[in-house]
């Protein structure tokens, strides 16, 4: 096989788990989540390998809405407004100079730029393809918020973690993949505590929020860039689970408070 089929099936799989991940994890309805990963990834591997692998995002965007229900029709123009913004952040990036390498303090702003304008295409396509199709939302702003936030926080999140992914990235973790493995299930063990069996809604549990923090300086200085990502990966899929099912001190009754 080809190592340009070995990138798509790559592509497809991890935008597929991770975008499925993501709706069992809904904030509004059933196509709203609060962290979208799928857009990070799609990204980095645009921004990486280059834009002639829009096809397979597109597939892969259609294929996880539609296994959760959503009708073809709606589900390919999700899809294609996924796809045209995600090429807009990767294309924007390229313009804007970024490095992958993520060792500049500007890259990280310039994603974080990049990032929420190109994911106005994705929110404000999906909420009005939901609704010329015939779906409803109790309050669309609110609606368009989380798609928004979800999609934009799904590239400052995830992206880094693919852009830093290198041979000589895998090589140094591996050297020390006993501390991983201690890391990673003692990173889990503390976060599933603090936003998942944590159930007190009070302002003064946000401060457990603060717990996780030396666990990322850990993996910061210990598995650099790549280690700081998977950090903050596991740190926010957790607190989404925990709050779509809401306990931990991000869930509130509005989901627009618990999505701020």
């Amino acid at each position: 096989m080809s190592q340009r089929w070995m990138l798509n099936l790559w592509l497809f799989v991890a935008y597929f788990l991770t975008g499925y991940l993501g709706l069992s994890l809904p904030a509004v309805g059933t196509q709203i989540t609060l962290i979208w990963l799928p857009t990070g990834i799609a990204v980095a591997c645009l921004y990486r390998w280059g834009y002639q692998f829009w096809p397979t995002v597109t597939i892969a965007a259609v294929s996880v809405n539609m296994v959760f229900g959503v009708p073809v029709l709606t589900a390919l123009a999700i899809g294609v407004g996924n796809t045209v913004a995600t090429v807009l952040v990767a294309w924007l990036l390229h313009r804007m100079k970024f490095q992958s390498t993520l060792q500049r303090w500007q890259d990280i702003v310039l994603l974080a730029i990049a990032a929420p304008l190109g994911m106005l295409i994705s929110a404000t396509n999906g909420i009005l393809m939901i609704k010329f199709f015939g779906g409803t939302f109790g309050n669309e702003i609110v609606a368009w918020s989380c798609w928004w936030i979800g999609d934009s926080l799904g590239v400052i999140i995830a992206a880094p973690l693919v852009l830093s992914a290198s041979t000589a990235e895998f090589v140094r973790i591996r050297r020390r993949w006993v501390e991983l493995v201690l890391w990673f299930a003692l990173t889990l063990t503390v976060t599933w505590g603090v936003f998942v069996f944590n159930d007190n809604m009070g302002e003064p549990a946000l401060a457990l929020a603060f717990v996780p923090l030396p666990l990322i300086a850990w993996a910061t200085l210990r598995f650099r860039a790549a280690g700081t990502s998977l950090a903050i990966v596991l740190l926010s899929t957790v607190a989404a689970w925990g709050t779509a099912n809401q306990t931990g001190m991000f869930y509130r009754a509005q989901p627009i408070e618990q999505l701020l």
